[in-house]
């Protein structure tokens, strides 16, 4: 995982990562620098060929793929059985894409990250285990729906589905109870959040800006000590609700361009936390609830631009 942040490698990885991590560094065989993993083409390329040979003409059988040849045979071939990372990713400016079968199997037990751009289909494999998933990123997919089963998913600790325009309906948020990131920004068919929300207690961060159908935010029926910014920019919804003071540690949160906005919770001053808070561009916003000296104890930024206030 060159490149990546070294916090997330040990997160994807697991418990033994960060020892495993510091023996690479002191024997020399990676860098890092400002928490980034590097390693020196010449070691990339020779493990790259050391992997080759373990089955030079079979690429299932190989422990790594890199090829994105060999990539697109294995996953249309079903054959991804033990695989534990799969990070299909395209850059901007290159066309290459992975043509999947409607009968697509992703059947591996054993499955930490799946990371998938422009993911193809509507729906994940029917037979997918996601029961050890720690991360699932599906950025710009034609996903409809997450699942539909029950499972508790307690590994699974982020969810990205930026700009996965088709989504039209977020899974029960009760089968990922230890979610610490939800990324839902551009996902622009997606009408209303789940109700029971406020079980994620151990979420951190939530990102729905872009979401232009979104026209309501849950209510909170418990304090969400963890949550410490909200992106709701550019939504459709039309107040926040007054619980928004359960919210303990919330520190930013977005509100700009939402052009439905109409008011504001006195309640949104008891979020004594809130350190950056956003309502720019909110043209139907009416009103602004009264403000004291003591409620600007935390407060960085207030910006409140291209109102009628």
């Amino acid at each position: 995982m060159v490149g990546e942040d070294r916090d997330f490698v040990s997160r994807i990885l697991g418990s033994y990562a960060r020892s495993g991590i510091r023996v690479l560094q002191q024997r020399c065989l990676i860098i890092i620098s400002e928490n980034k993993l590097d390693m020196h083409d010449f070691l990339q390329q020779m493990g790259g060929e050391i992997v080759h040979k373990e089955c030079p003409k079979e690429a299932r059988e190989r422990s790594r793929l890199w090829d994105p040849i060999d990539i697109q045979s294995v996953l249309t071939r079903n054959s991804m059985k033990r695989i534990r990372l799969v990070k299909v990713y395209n850059k901007p400016w290159d066309d290459f894409k992975v043509d999947l079968p409607n009968d697509f199997e992703l059947s591996s037990s054993e499955l930490r990250y799946l990371h998938f751009w422009k993911y193809p289909l509507v729906s994940l494999p029917t037979n997918f285990h996601a029961n050890i998933l720690v991360e699932l990123n599906l950025q710009f997919s034609n996903i409809k729906l997450l699942w539909k089963e029950n499972e508790v998913l307690r590994n699974l600790k982020v969810i990205n589905l930026h700009y996965s325009a088709d989504l039209v309906e977020m899974s029960d948020l009760a089968s990922v109870p230890n979610l610490e990131i939800l990324i839902l920004q551009g996902c622009k068919s997606l009408e209303s959040l789940p109700r029971n929300f406020h079980n994620l207690e151990h979420l951190q961060y939530l990102n729905c800006s872009g979401c232009s159908k979104l026209k309501s935010f849950p209510q909170i029926k418990c304090i969400m000590s963890k949550l410490t910014k909200i992106d709701l920019s550019s939504t459709a919804i039309v107040e926040v609700p007054s619980s928004i003071e359960l919210l303990t540690e919330l520190k930013f949160l977005n509100l700009s361009e939402c052009e439905n906005l109409v008011s504001l919770p006195e309640s949104i001053w008891d979020l004594r936390s809130l350190e950056t808070f956003f309502v720019a561009l909110c043209s139907s916003l009416k009103g602004f609830p009264d403000l004291k000296d003591y409620h600007m104890k935390n407060i960085k930024m207030l910006y409140l631009g291209g109102t009628t206030l």
